[in-house]
């Protein structure tokens, strides 16, 4: 399991903490981050990107419905950073 992820948001405090005069007291961290966990058991973090798409729905007398938004989030198997394969058992 690779670092890159801690190591990220450590380099992003400090960057933020040496531009930004005051009390650093919590930060929210990466967005788009799981966890990965199989059979009850945690094995990793990852990441994920959002993917948004459009549809209009066919009703079922054949019309079409009104155009619906809907996101689906597509996990990463490889950490986007270094590369290292995300564990999956």
């Amino acid at each position: 399991m690779c670092d890159c992820i801690k190591n990220i948001e450590d380099k992003t405090i400090e960057t933020l903490r040496k531009h930004n005069e005051g009390v650093f007291e919590k930060a929210s961290g990466l967005l788009c981050v799981h966890f990965h966990i199989v059979k009850n058991k945690f094995l990793d973090r990852g990441t994920y990107n959002d993917y948004e798409f459009s549809f209009t729905p066919i009703k079922k007398d054949g019309t079409h419905g009104k155009p619906k938004k809907k996101t689906i989030a597509i996990a990463h198997t490889y950490c986007p950073f270094c590369g290292e394969k995300h564990k999956t058992d």
